[in-house]
C-alpha cells in the first residue's frame, strides 16, 4: 500500500490522520495483507463432511409441538411486572 491508498482510506472513513499515524497504519496494513495472503494459501480442498464428520440438523422436528399458551402463565408470572399475558417492560426510547 502506498501513502495515497492510506489517505484514500482515511478519507472514506472520514478520519484525519497525522503523518506518524499514516506511517503506522501503512505498516499495519502491510502486516494485515501479508496475513491475508497466508490465509489464502490454506488447504481447503476437503469437503465439509470430510473435515467435520457428518453434518445434520441438531434441532428436533416440530411434529408435535405443545399447545399455544401452555407455558405462558409460568413464564409471565416469573417476570417482575406483567400486563395481562405479557411481560411489562420499561420504555427505553
Amino acid at each position: 500500500m502506498n501513502p495515497q491508498d492510506i489517505e484514500n482510506l482515511a478519507k472514506l472513513a472520514r478520519m484525519e490522520l497525522s503523518e506518524a499515524e499514516k506511517a503506522s497504519l501503512a505498516s499495519d496494513m502491510k502486516n494485515i495483507l501479508a496475513f491475508v495472503d497466508q490465509i489464502k494459501e490454506a488447504d481447503i480442498s476437503m469437503e465439509a463432511e470430510g473435515r467435520l464428520g457428518p453434518v445434520y440438523n441438531v434441532f428436533r422436528p416440530d411434529e408435535n409441538p405443545h399447545e399455544t399458551g401452555t407455558y405462558t402463565e409460568a413464564l409471565v408470572s416469573a417476570a417482575p411486572d406483567r400486563e395481562g399475558d405479557f411481560v411489562k417492560v420499561k420504555k427505553i426510547l
